[in-house]
């Protein structure tokens, strides 16, 4: 561990002792956003190690290009007191995944360095994402590097300093520029609903919290990150939500589901029966909310609110198809309605 030192006296080099190349289109700043449980994340997972360690970055590039998840390493990377290797087999895993159910891009990795003491990307850091961004048709890729202020006296307390990075790449390069990274409140929606659905269990989910929101510095802040309230992108994660909710109500009930827009979100309508059905009224926020459940009758037309219990999101499969089971046993006819022959009425 070194003692932190202003930025006039860091090393900003890679490891073959050339300043790190840098690009400066236009003296522009990109601009990141993450959220606080993925800088949290990062932050207890670097601070576990003496030795160099690392994960992936996902999310979505944007007019403001936001990180969604942090993941740790896959079983298979390789941790050196001055190298870290990604394990390439679960990073492909983990894109399908996440670009499937969530419409998340790779955005590239974070890494700490333990030994070198460099705030920026070694040359074969930069070559290696020239190559993942030639791969796959990238012109813009995100980079943090993690690095440990030692304060004597302090413990395990010492912060854990993270500096964002972006490339342009025109496929042939990869040139970095200046990045500003700001910090959102709370937990990432797609952490959070990968925790409500209880996958990935070598990732941890539920550990970021373990790291003290003190010990994050972005860059060569003296201080926490003061928290932004603003919140991107969430329109297209709620769409793909819902589409989960959906894709159980149909298997529950055997039968397309109808999907109606209103100015508050929407109202998803699964049969139970040819002439009855469940409304659920959906609210347009994160996490997806249950505002009303209605029993509808299809001969009448008339829809009649349900006390049923509502779960706190839609994020659990489980607790949407149970959430239907119930509506479904008390959405039973009336012994009026049982004498009615549909064909009739």
């Amino acid at each position: 561990m070194r003692p932190h030192r202003p930025r006039s006296q860091r090393r900003r080099v890679d490891s073959a002792g050339r300043s790190a190349q840098r690009g400066n289109a236009g003296n522009s700043v990109v601009k990141l956003l993450i959220w606080e449980s993925e800088v949290r994340a990062i932050v207890r997972e670097a601070a576990r190690w003496s030795k160099e360690t690392g994960g992936d970055l996902f999310g979505l590039w944007t007019d403001t290009p936001t990180i969604y998840l942090a993941t740790l390493a896959g079983p298979k990377a390789v941790r050196e007191a001055a190298h870290f290797r990604l394990d390439v087999e679960y990073l492909r895993e983990l894109s399908v995944l996440l670009s499937e159910d969530w419409g998340l891009r790779y955005f590239g990795d974070w890494h700490s360095h333990h030994s070198l003491g460099l705030e920026s990307p070694s040359g074969g850091d930069q070559r290696r994402i020239t190559n993942i961004a030639k791969r796959n048709n990238f012109d813009s890729m995100a980079e943090v590097i993690v690095t440990f202020d030692d304060s004597p006296g302090r413990g395990h307390a010492f912060p854990v300093r993270l500096h964002p990075w972006v490339y342009r790449s025109d496929r042939t390069e990869a040139v970095l520029q200046d990045a500003v990274m700001s910090v959102m409140p709370g937990v990432s929606p797609v952490r959070e609903a990968l925790m409500a659905r209880g996958v990935l269990p070598e990732q941890n989910l539920n550990d970021w919290a373990e790291a003290p929101s003190t010990r994050v510095r972005i860059g060569e802040e003296s201080e926490p990150p003061v928290l932004v309230t603003a919140l991107q992108g969430t329109s297209s994660l709620l769409e793909g939500a819902l589409a989960d909710v959906v894709a159980v109500l149909e298997r529950a009930s055997g039968r397309p589901v109808e999907v109606h827009q209103t100015p508050f979100g929407q109202v998803l309508v699964a049969a139970v029966e040819d002439e009855r059905s469940i409304a659920f009224a959906v609210d347009r926020s994160w996490p997806p909310q249950i505002l009303e459940v209605d029993a509808i009758d299809r001969i009448s037309g008339k829809a009649s609110p349900l006390q049923v219990p509502i779960p706190p999101s839609l994020l659990k499969p489980d607790d949407v198809a149970e959430l239907y089971r119930k509506a479904s046993e008390m959405a039973e006819p009336t012994e009026e309605r049982r004498d009615v022959d549909p064909g009739s009425a």
